[in-house]
């Protein structure tokens, strides 16, 4: 938005980035008339501010209110987001969940359907298992972070095609700047080898989409994708003009076995979301802990789940993974935490050491990547807790030096 001259900020859970004029950052935003105009703001759906006014608000993915574990960030926003106008962009399942939510609001729903702008195939073979029939513009797709170096290393050395990665666990803007390399015509990276975090958030110049399994492991079993994963993700296909505008994506598997699959779900229509997820809001779980302060954080966790009662069409969240983290730290003393429990001032420089040099290993680049992560939190405490993380701007550069030392470690790989 700021690139089309439509003042812009942007807010994350560890972010926050000024609306920029004329290519430069600014704390207010004025006319050519020297009135002063509101901008716009682009946030992530956790970071959405719930106090304020909107003429306009945009939700996009809205299909994900059904997740076990995040979709409560969506039912907040679709419920509690002031704004004269609502726009949801996102699966046709969700609609029938989303009227009667709104029904039962009293709230008008108009529905307006989209043709894709790009056709879409199923391939009629697979490529049998070999990466010999990989060509410009693949993705291949696999679920796990150890698979998708395999193949990055397996295709360079057939193909002899330099390969772009995207994976979860990769920060953001290091997935950004493999997509740019992925879509640039002018560089050496032809093949893209990615996890389902392309389903989301990144345009890309993807031709054809390979499944190397259609089975994913969901942190307790391994299971067969969904139709709305599957079809999320082969839809990438093709979806940004490869070519030419009226380029056609295509969608085929590594292996003959799970061609079946593919063909079978890329068509099917899957069935309408049932639930919203839904979990109390932070103001009630603080609540909890001030009324209970002798509880530990499993046994509050345990209270909010167990008094929470929701209509029919919603569930309550998963919370297996904050029960899970509430055992691990447990007990432990962690550096961040102390100061917060202190009240006293954290300069980053007391708890974060940052390399000088790129990663050589992919068990390096964890390293890397979980560095990462910390300097994240530190941000996301920062915005929260600004006078106890005090060192946001050292922070940012933290983030940033990170983020190039990932990128060169790519690029040498």
């Amino acid at each position: 938005m700021n690139g089309l001259g439509r003042p812009c900020m942007l807010l994350t859970g560890e972010s926050k980035r000024n609306p920029v004029i004329d290519g430069v950052e600014v704390e207010e935003c004025f006319d050519k008339d020297g009135e002063q105009i509101v901008p716009l703001v682009s946030s992530t759906i956790e970071m959405v501010n719930l106090s304020s006014y909107y003429q306009v608000a945009v939700i996009d993915e809205i299909q994900m209110l059904q997740d076990a574990r995040r979709g409560q960030g969506w039912t907040s926003a679709l419920l509690g987001l002031k704004a004269m106008e609502i726009h949801l962009c996102g699966e046709e399942t969700a609609v029938p969940l989303v009227k009667r939510i709104f029904e039962s609001c009293g709230e008008e729903v108009t529905v307006i359907k989209y043709e894709r702008l790009s056709g879409l195939e199923v391939s009629d073979s697979s490529l049998n298992g070999t990466l010999e029939g990989i060509r410009d513009g693949d993705c291949i797709v696999a679920f796990s972070r150890k698979r998708i170096f395999e193949l990055q290393r397996q295709i360079q050395s057939v193909t002899r095609r330099k390969c772009a990665l995207i994976y979860g666990s990769l920060p953001p803007e290091n997935r950004a700047l493999q997509a740019q390399l992925f879509n640039d015509p002018n560089s050496e990276y032809k093949v893209l080898v990615a996890s389902d975090a392309i389903g989301m958030g990144l345009n890309l110049k993807i031709q054809r989409v390979i499944f190397e399994n259609v089975t994913k492991y969901d942190g307790i079993v391994t299971r067969h994708l969904s139709i709305s994963q599957l079809k999320q993700i082969g839809g990438r296909a093709g979806r940004f003009s490869f070519a030419s505008g009226d380029s056609v994506g295509q969608v085929t598997s590594l292996y003959s076995k799970d061609l079946s699959s593919v063909k079978k779900f890329m068509f099917a229509t899957p069935e309408p979301i049932p639930k919203a997820g839904f979990f109390p809001s932070t103001d009630v779980s603080e609540a909890f802990f001030y009324e209970f302060p002798e509880k530990s954080t499993l046994e509050l966790l345990d209270m909010i789940y167990d008094t929470t009662i929701v209509p029919d069409d919603y569930f309550i969240a998963d919370i297996s993974t904050m029960k899970k983290l509430a055992v691990l730290f447990s007990g432990i003393d962690l550096p961040l935490a102390q100061y917060l429990a202190r009240n006293k001032p954290c300069p980053i420089s007391d708890v974060f050491d940052i390399p000088r040099n790129p990663p050589k290993s992919k068990e390096h680049l964890a390293m890397y990547e979980s560095l990462h992560k910390s300097v994240l939190l530190y941000l996301w405490l920062g915005y929260h807790f600004p006078t106890i993380y005090v060192d946001l701007e050292d922070a940012q550069k933290y983030k940033l030096e990170v983020e190039q030392l990932i990128q060169k470690g790519f690029l040498k790989r």
